[in-house]
Order: C-alpha cells, then sequence, then structure tokens
C-alpha cells in the first residue's frame, strides 16, 4: 500500500482510498491502478472528440428543457395557468381560450362592432354619424383554441395549433333578436421542428412574419398589443394569412427567417374625372371572388405572386431585437382597345422592432416601425397599397410608413397597465385625366385651377388615323409600316409603323382607330397638325381600276372594254374592295386592259366607237359612237 502523502493520479488516489477498507478492495484498486495508467494516456488524444459529443448532447439537453417550458406554457388565448389537457395515442392536446364580454362606447358612429376601423370608418363632420355616439355589448371575441404535439425525440418534434373566435359576418348576423355570428379561422397551422440543426417548418395560417415577436422566432411568441379594441391600434403591423415558413435558429440568441404568404392588394382609385375621359376605366384589377368559396361581395386583386418576408431576429441576453424586409408584387390588365396588355409593379418595405425590459418584470419598452412602397395593407389602419396610373393602367405604389411605441407596466402577478401610441401614414399620388393625357398633380392643383402653360413629348408623335373597313384584314395588327406627309411640309415622308389599333370597326362609320408612332427628332411634325398616311397593303392579286369604270345594266357590276378594233365588250366583274374613287376587282380585267370611262348607256355590246380623249392618258378614256 502507497503512503497515504504519495502524489497520486485521481484514478490511483480513489484505489488507494478504497484499500483502506478490506484487504480485497486492496486488491482490486492495485489492478484498476495498473489498467488505468494506460487508457488515461490513450484517451489524451481523444479528449476534443470528447468535448464536442459533450457540446452536442448539452445542445439537445437545452433544446428538450426548452421544449418542455414551451409546451407548458398555456396555447395562446387561454387565460394562463394550467390548461387541461388529454393524449390521444401519442398526440398530447391541450385546451385553451377564454369567454369575453366587451363593451364598447365611442363618441363617433362607426358601427363597427369589436374592431374600430381607423381609416375610413371615422366619420367627417359632414356625416350624421359624425354628431351620433355608439354603444355595443359584443362576446364575439371570445376565443377557443387547441395544441396537438405529436411524438417527439431529441431530434425532430410536430405540433399543430387551431384558434377561433366569433368575429365572422353572416348575412343573417345582427343584434336584433340573436347575435348569430359565425366562428372563424383566427389560425390553424402546423410546424416541423429539427432541435438536432435548429429549424423549423410552418405551414398554413398564421400571424405575418412581419409581426413582432417577444423572444426568438417560434410561433405563439408574437408581440401582440394587449388592447380589447380587435384592430389593436394604429401603427401595428400584423397580418393573418395562409403561409410557408422556414426558421433557422443559430443557438439561443439569433434566428433567420423567411416567408411567402398570401397576397392582396388594397387599391384606391377615385376620381372625379368625366366619364368621357376617365382614363381608369382601362385598367382591370380586381374581379369577383367565386359564389363556392368566397362572398359575393369579395373582390379580390389578380395577384400571381406571395409576399415574401425576410426577417433576423436577436436576443443577446437583454432585450429582443428584429430587423426584417418585405417584397411584394401587384399585376393590373391594361384594357384600352388595341394596347391589351398584363402590368407588374413592385413594392417593397424594410422595418423593425425591440422589446426592452427597462424594469425586470416590472416596466417593458416596446417599439417597430415600417416603411417603404405598397406597405398599407400591413398596417391596423388598412390604409392602401396602390393607385391607378390611367396613362398605363398600371398598379402605382404608394409611399407609406407605420410606427409604434408603448409601454407594459406589470404591478402584480395578475395586473397589466398598458400604454401605446402610434402613427400610420401613405404619401398622395393623384393623376391630372384628360382624354389621351395623365400628369400628376401637385400641391395647389385642383380641379378649377387654371393651366399656367402645358408641356406635350413631340417624339415621338401619336398619329391617329380612321381606316375603312375594307382593308382591315391587311392594317388592324401591329406594325404595318406607313408613309406619313402634309401638305407645305418640305422633304420626303416620314416612315413609322402602326403602334394599336381600336380592334373594333365603328358601326356608324365603318372605320376603325389605328394610331402610329413616328419618329421626330427633326420636329417636322407639330401637335393637332393635319397629315396624309399612305399603307402598304399586301398583294393579293386585285386589279385597281377607277370607279368611273364599272357599269350596272344588269344589276351586276360590268366593265367596257375597248377592243384593238374600236369596239366595245361588256365583262363581268366581281369587286373585291371599294376605295371611292377607285375600287380593286378580283376577276374579270387583266393587266393592261383598256376600259371605257363613263360610257353612255345607249352603246350595246360589239359597237364600234371612237376614243375622244388622248391616248397619253390612260386609263382615263372616253369613248364616243362612230360616225
Amino acid at each position: 500500500m502507497r503512503p497515504p502523502d504519495a502524489v497520486q493520479p485521481p484514478s490511483q488516489l480513489r484505489a488507494g482510498c478504497l484499500a483502506h477498507r478490506t484487504p480485497v478492495a486492496a486488491a482490486v484498486a492495485a489492478v484498476l491502478a495498473a489498467l488505468a495508467s494506460p487508457l488515461v494516456r490513450a484517451a489524451d488524444a481523444d479528449i476534443p472528440a470528447l468535448k464536442e459529443q459533450v457540446q452536442s448532447l448539452q445542445q439537445q439537453i437545452n433544446d428538450l428543457e426548452a421544449r418542455q417550458t414551451k409546451a407548458a406554457l398555456p396555447p395562446a388565448g387561454s387565460a394562463g395557468g394550467s390548461s387541461p389537457s388529454f393524449n390521444a395515442g401519442p398526440v398530447k392536446v391541450t385546451l385553451g381560450g377564454f369567454v369575453e364580454l366587451m363593451g364598447i362606447s365611442r363618441s363617433r358612429n362607426e358601427a363597427a362592432d369589436w374592431a374600430s376601423n381607423f381609416n375610413t370608418g371615422i366619420p367627417y363632420p359632414n356625416s350624421h354619424n359624425y354628431d351620433l355616439s355608439e354603444f355595443r355589448l359584443t362576446e364575439r371575441q371570445s376565443r377557443i383554441s387547441a395544441l396537438a404535439q405529436g411524438p417527439a425525440d431529441a431530434r425532430f418534434a410536430t405540433e399543430a395549433y387551431v384558434e377561433t373566435d366569433f368575429g365572422g359576418s353572416t348575412t343573417n348576423g345582427n343584434n336584433n333578436q340573436s347575435g348569430s355570428f359565425a366562428p372563424r379561422v383566427r389560425h390553424f397551422y402546423a410546424d416541423y421542428q429539427s432541435l438536432t440543426h435548429g429549424w423549423y417548418l410552418l405551414f398554413g395560417q398564421n400571424w405575418s412574419l412581419v409581426t413582432a415577436e417577444k423572444t426568438g422566432m417560434m410561433p405563439r411568441q408574437e408581440n401582440i398589443p394587449l388592447t380589447i379594441d380587435g384592430q389593436y391600434v394604429p401603427g401595428f403591423d400584423w397580418l393573418r394569412v395562409s403561409q410557408v415558413r422556414l426558421v433557422k435558429n443559430f443557438g439561443h440568441k439569433l434566428a433567420v427567417g423567411l416567408s411567402a404568404e398570401n397576397p392582396a392588394a388594397q387599391v384606391s382609385a377615385g376620381t372625379t374625372a368625366a366619364a368621357a375621359s376617365n382614363l381608369n376605366s382601362n385598367s382591370y384589377y380586381n374581379t369577383a371572388g367565386a359564389s363556392n368559396a368566397f362572398a359575393s361581395t369579395t373582390n379580390l386583386t389578380t395577384d400571381y405572386l406571395p409576399d415574401v418576408v425576410a426577417k433576423v431576429a436577436f436576443d443577446p441576453g437583454w432585450g429582443h431585437y428584429e430587423i426584417l424586409g418585405l417584397s411584394r408584387w401587384f399585376r393590373s390588365r391594361y384594357t384600352a382597345i388595341g394596347a391589351q396588355t398584363n402590368r407588374v409593379t413592385h413594392g417593397y418595405g424594410v422595418g423593425g422592432s425591440l422589446l426592452l425590459p427597462l424594469v425586470p418584470k416590472l416596466l417593458d419598452f416596446q417599439a417597430s416601425f415600417l416603411t417603404g412602397t405598397g406597405v398599407g395593407r400591413y398596417g391596423s389602419s388598412g390604409e392602401p397599397d396602390v393607385t391607378i396610373n390611367p396613362a398605363n393602367g398600371t398598379l402605382a405604389p404608394l409611399h407609406g410608413y407605420h410606427a409604434l411605441g408603448g409601454l407594459i407596466l406589470h404591478p402584480g402577478p395578475t395586473w397589466t397597465a398598458f400604454a401605446y401610441g402610434g402613427i400610420e401614414h401613405v404619401s398622395a399620388r393623384s393623376y391630372d385625366v384628360t382624354t389621351g393625357t395623365t400628369t400628376p398633380v401637385t400641391a395647389g392643383s385642383s380641379p378649377n385651377t387654371t393651366s399656367l402653360y402645358r408641356m406635350v413629348q413631340d417624339d415621338p408623335m401619336r398619329v391617329f388615323v380612321d381606316v375603312p373597313q375594307s382593308v382591315a384584314t391587311d392594317l388592324m395588327k401591329v406594325g404595318v409600316p406607313a408613309r406619313i406627309s402634309a401638305a407645305g411640309s418640305p422633304g420626303p415622308a416620314l416612315t413609322g409603323t402602326i403602334a394599336r389599333t381600336s380592334a373594333a370597326i365603328d358601326p356608324k362609320a365603318r372605320t376603325f382607330r389605328a394610331e402610329l408612332d413616328i419618329p421626330n427628332a427633326s420636329r417636322r411634325l407639330v401637335p393637332g397638325q393635319y397629315v396624309q398616311v399612305a399603307f402598304s397593303l399586301n398583294d393579293r392579286g386585285l386589279k385597281q381600276v377607277p370607279a368611273a369604270a364599272l357599269v350596272f345594266r344588269s344589276g351586276e357590276p360590268e366593265v367596257a372594254e375597248l377592243a384593238s378594233n374600236g369596239s366595245v365588250h361588256f365583262r363581268p366583274v366581281t369587286i373585291a374592295r371599294d376605295d371611292g374613287d377607285s375600287v380593286e376587282l378580283s376577276s374579270g380585267v387583266s393587266k393592261g386592259d383598256r376600259l371605257v370611262l363613263n360610257i353612255s348607256s345607249a352603246i350595246t355590246e360589239g359597237e364600234e366607237v371612237r376614243v375622244s380623249a388622248s391616248e397619253a392618258a390612260p386609263p382615263r378614256t372616253m369613248a364616243m359612237r362612230a360616225p
């Protein structure tokens, strides 16, 4: 046995201590000491690998503890405390909710029940509702929820969540006898969490990723204002929409998320222009919802891409911080005749939020903002995202910003006091709508303002031509070349092409409108000028003759051909196109035929005549009966 004061490795010290108890233990300790010494030396090289395994196990323990803590929380919408739960096979179901009776008193009558309208619902002094107050009782914000948590282990976890209230409107919902209001979907989603790699995938209806969080970026951790009003407070950015969300957690301090969310645009398209000059009618941007899926009064904008939100959240140890980016696309249909096409514009937003525990567990401060173009939909006030540019039918995004600040006081375990202040703003964009032109309206403009001057763009110039329907087959298409000339304008004719047509014939004039864009760098053409336009038509084998060559003796058109011996012979012809002073014939004549113009009705078939006009001016030849 070693002297008790000898310096020994830990394993040998433990063996020495055991040796004091029994002789058998001393023998076993000696053997272990002999074996442990080479094992300790061999393990020195494995220390880094063992450290990595320990860190990995510690991370899994932390994730499991976080999940247990999250599972212990009551579902969103519950009154807190212990929530009832039961097991359905391997799935744990936790129920939540509350019953609420809400009293509403507004100084101006909005007829808005449990959710105020902070935008168009507030009456102006010229409305009778401005002088009427409003009082209501409602239970429609009462909540029912259920959280289903599936099987989980150290690698993954699954869950589904549903929450409903009674805010749905119905055709027979009223306060007259029985307030029959319908349940509606607030949240209905599922998520899959990879605990090993720190990411989760969520799909279904949930708060938009734009909505601020209290911590991290996990569902049911949103920082929702504690207001009683169902529309919260101006400046608060939120949606509850269908989405697909992917989030990656880097430990417990950093989270990065990306979400593709159901789109919709709020369009402001008011006009005071006369019907004849209201070019807003050239933009088609929404359609009535199908009756089997939406209310008949619901209009849906013509969206084709989801809203995309990207967000980064920080939890450094004191406070919670977020920055985000938003991208949106707006589509309309330009319906001007001859220029129908789809128009797409882009909107964007940037924002952020923070939540600071100024006095831990007693006083919190929160703030958030969102700014960009086309972001009105995300604010509680429901301001417009876009307006219509009547010049081309596009949905023009409106610049706006939202901001919110709040203080939350927790004076006791069951008491909370709060104060919020917010603002939402959207910049106006207007157009002076006249026939064929649109100019932005600036400050000081009004419908009765007299213009000081008018600016025009004269390169290129647009030429309007009313074309006969007889050439519609050739000219009712884009890209047909043309020559433009003006009386008194020196130089060669200008050239251009048809840029657009009306694609319809005027039933009264039997013409259609064609528009040509003519390069005008030399400024030879000026606005309001009258010009002559000549088109090159396709050669279809037709023969053009003066209209005076036609004879209608038996009801069918004929021409009188002058033979080489001076006799007249009548031929039936087929008119393919009537251009007024001239006609085009598809049969009955050949190139080089000599035709008689304005022939006398007294001349008969085969009769000999003499030419009374100069032969040098064909085809205008007149004939007289030979003496």
